[in-house]
């Protein structure tokens, strides 16, 4: 039983991880300083195109 836990728990946290890396690759070169200085153009890459790119991946990976 505990040992099930600690999958689940390391399964989750890989997911994190990867859900993290997944909005950083792409062809244009994203990374968190640029978004925490405030660049426009890489704030709206990265809400118009990377951000609903990982909540479509996750919410079919929750349908499957």
């Amino acid at each position: 039983m505990l040992k099930s836990k600690h999958i689940t728990l390391g399964l989750f946290f890989m997911l994190a991880i990867l859900s993290v890396v997944s909005l950083f690759v792409g062809v244009i070169d994203l990374n968190p300083r640029t978004l925490l200085q405030g660049d426009i153009e890489h704030l709206e890459i990265f809400l118009i195109s990377r951000l609903p790119r990982l909540l479509a991946i996750l919410c079919t990976g929750v349908g499957m």
